[in-house]
């Protein structure tokens, strides 16, 4: 009997973890989108490790290559 218990709140916390780190991953990508990404995972977005670990250390006078402005919109 103990050893049922023990699997039961095994495999609960295990599906539980999986969802919650499942969510706090979403919510770091999302956060990383244009504007935000649909806001599904909003409540995630604040201080996520995930997002400033993809970001990484860009320098101020970073600009994607040199290119300042869309030729497209002028």
């Amino acid at each position: 009997m103990k050893y049922m218990i023990a699997a039961v709140v095994l495999v609960a916390a295990s599906l539980a973890a999986f969802h919650y780190g499942g969510c706090y991953l979403l919510g770091g990508i999302e956060a990383g989108m244009p504007n935000g990404g649909a806001g599904k995972f909003k409540e995630y977005h604040k201080d996520n490790l995930f997002t400033e670990y993809l970001q990484g250390d860009k320098p101020d006078d970073f600009h994607g290559g040199g290119v300042t402005s869309n030729p497209f919109t002028e």
